[in-house]
């Protein structure tokens, strides 16, 4: 039975790349009329959101395989190439920033993109060169923060199985919001292996705020700290709070951008993956 299963599941797979890779086979995509046809935008979003899986990676080939298919037609080329760059850089997904990266480093800073000017082209680099540092997968850059004592706490030199980076600003309500979820999660959490480094926005005069909202909120049990010149966003460029990141015990990024509302699910499901590889 579980022979024969397998065999079904397998023949499903090799049905499904066949259809992925065939998909356009019967649309002439050379066309120069193609991108002012009714069923071209559908087809290709269909291609893009459904017949595709949606993490990164898989979407950064798929979208390379779209643009392949229109390189001999550059006004469907240039729609699509712009389309998809804006498409990546407003969807709030987690993740999704590396296909913005992808788009801008392989395509744009190439020249494969002639009708961008210098100044826009510029700022669009200065933006993946923004979330470049922090793309899921990537070894954090290894920030240096402050305890409240003045004592430097670095990044790298926090041994943890896994560490919990959370930015936050004594300001920001979504930051209030958040503080519980991680304060509850270190209690629960207390027995693992996991570290929890958090880092106040506030600088110069403003960071002193910091520390009265600490014990307010019952974080003495994690690592706090702040930088009063701000120096950790010269290497991690965070522009907006909070922001939540898990690291595993190198310092890679597992994943960012969550709620503190979904931070126990999905370390749950981290530790899930991670006993489900030991049996592949």
């Amino acid at each position: 039975m579980y022979l024969s299963l397998k065999g079904e599941d397998s023949v499903k797979i090799k049905r499904y790349f066949y259809y992925k890779e065939h998909y356009f086979d019967n649309i002439n995509m050379d066309h120069p009329a193609l991108i002012r046809t009714p069923f071209i935008h559908p087809k290709i979003d269909y291609y893009l959101n459904k017949v595709s899986n949606q993490q990164p990676d898989s979407l950064i080939k798929t979208v390379d395989f779209i643009l392949k298919k229109l390189e001999n037609n550059p006004e469907a080329y240039r729609y699509y190439l712009a389309d998809l760059l804006n498409k990546y850089a407003s969807m709030k997904m987690v993740g999704y920033d590396a296909l913005y990266v992808h788009l801008i480093d392989a395509y744009y800073k190439k020249g494969k993109a002639s009708w961008i000017n210098e100044d826009n082209l510029k700022k669009m680099s200065e933006q993946a060169d923004e979330f470049r540092p922090l793309l899921n997968g990537k070894k954090m850059p290894d920030i240096t923060t402050y305890l409240e004592n003045g004592k430097p706490v670095k990044l790298y030199h926090i041994e943890a199985e896994y560490t919990i980076v959370f930015f936050w600003d004594p300001t920001c309500g979504n930051c209030k919001k958040a503080t519980p979820f991680v304060v509850d999660f270190q209690k629960k959490y207390a027995h693992h292996n996991i570290k929890i480094l958090t880092v106040c926005n506030k600088a110069g005069d403003k960071l002193a705020t910091c520390w009265p909202y600490i014990k307010e909120k019952g974080m003495e049990g994690l690592i706090n700290t702040g930088d009063e010149y701000g120096r950790y966003n010269q290497k991690a460029r965070i522009s907006k709070f909070p922001k939540l990141f898990i690291l595993d015990s190198d310092k890679k990024i597992l994943i960012k951008d969550f709620s503190g509302e979904n931070l126990e699910n999905i370390y749950e499901q981290i530790l899930k993956e991670k006993e489900a590889k030991k049996y592949d």
